[in-house]
């Protein structure tokens, strides 16, 4: 089972105004949201980061297990994210 759900928990923080929308542009979250606010990583993170950068997002935010896949794709930004927390710092604009 696939579960991409931290990009919609980050869709939803950002819709009632707890994360800044504007951070969002150019930045495609994949992993999934655990629990405890850990994001977990995601099997089929390359064909995922390989489409958003072909719709012309600049960046993707993965777990740390992802990040060498994610990397794979040229000209693409890859941020690694632990806890949902970081995605915060992210957003405002100062690198976690």
């Amino acid at each position: 089972m696939l579960a991409f759900d931290l990009g919609i928990a980050v869709a939803i923080l950002a819709a009632v105004q707890t994360l800044p929308a504007g951070g969002l542009d150019d930045l495609v979250f994949i992993g999934e949201l655990g629990l405890g606010a850990r994001i977990r990583p995601v099997p089929g993170v390359l064909p995922a980061a390989a489409a958003a950068a072909a719709a012309g997002f600049e960046a993707v935010a993965v777990a740390g297990e992802n990040a060498a896949e994610a990397a794979l794709v040229p000209d693409l930004r890859v941020h690694v994210k632990r806890l949902t927390r970081t995605a915060d710092a992210l957003l405002a604009g100062h690198p976690a």
